[in-house]
Formats: C-alpha cells, structure tokens, sequence
C-alpha cells in the first residue's frame, strides 16, 4: 500500500507561495544593494578636477543686476557695470543690453524696439561713449 500524500489545503498552498515570493523578494533587493555598493564612489575617493565637473557653485543675487528689456531678462553680473548702465537712458539702455549681453545685431535690435537701424546704430555708439566716460572715472582702463 502506498500512502497518500497530504493533501494540502489552498490556505497552505498560498502561504507557501507568498513564503517562496518573499524569499525572492529579499534575495533580490540584497543583489541590488551589493551591486550598487559597488558602483558608489565616495566623495573623498574623488579627485579635485572630477569633483569640479560635477560641483555646482551657487550664484546670489546679491551682486547681480536684472533688466526687463521687452520681456527678454538680462542679468549683468559686475555690480560697476551696472550701475553705469542704469545711468543711460532707457533707449540707450535697452540698445546696449540687447546688443552686448545678448549678443543681437542692430538689424534684431531694430524689430525689437520697432526703431530704424539707423537709430538703433547712434544709441548704441552714444550709450557705449557715456558708458565708457562713467567707468573710466571710475578707475576702469581697458574700456
């Protein structure tokens, strides 16, 4: 006679599986965090010019200057610079931003401000001799 192999009840049944699962469950989050154990480098195991690739250096505005021209932000970041700019009239002003931090021609600065190039051309070259005036009082000497 042979005997009969329990029977197993589906309560018994799920909780081995659950058992099995969970068992699996563990072994494999253990793999993940060995590997990424090895992956990590500590920061003190870093070198200075890897760390300066990935360093990011905080900027406030604290000696920073802001201009709205048109809706278009221009920050100036030498605090001389800008007060001198602050100094011009806001045509000038806008002319100046717009054509040295942004880098736009006069013919860009024209559809901009809806003024001829012509125009545009004589505010920028009048902004940048008052310009050069204010900061060369100021001690600046390559201007």
């Amino acid at each position: 006679m042979n005997p009969r192999p329990p029977v197993w009840t589906n309560v018994e049944q799920f909780d081995r599986l659950l058992k099995l699962r969970l068992k699996f469950a563990l072994i494999d989050f253990i793999k993940q965090e060995v590997e990424k154990i090895e992956r990590e480098v500590l920061f003190t195991d870093v070198s200075n010019p890897e760390q300066l690739e990935v360093a990011v250096i905080d900027e406030y505005f604290q000696e920073i200057a802001i201009f709205n021209v048109k809706k278009q932000i221009i920050t100036v970041n030498d605090e001389h610079i800008a007060a001198a700019i602050c100094t011009l009239p806001k045509e000038k002003r806008n002319v100046i931003l717009l054509y040295y931090f942004l880098g736009l021609n006069d013919v860009e600065i024209s559809k901009i401000l809806k003024a001829k190039k012509g125009i545009i051309g004589y505010r920028r070259r009048s902004g940048l001799k008052i310009l050069r005036k204010i900061l060369t009082e100021q001690g600046y000497e390559n201007v």
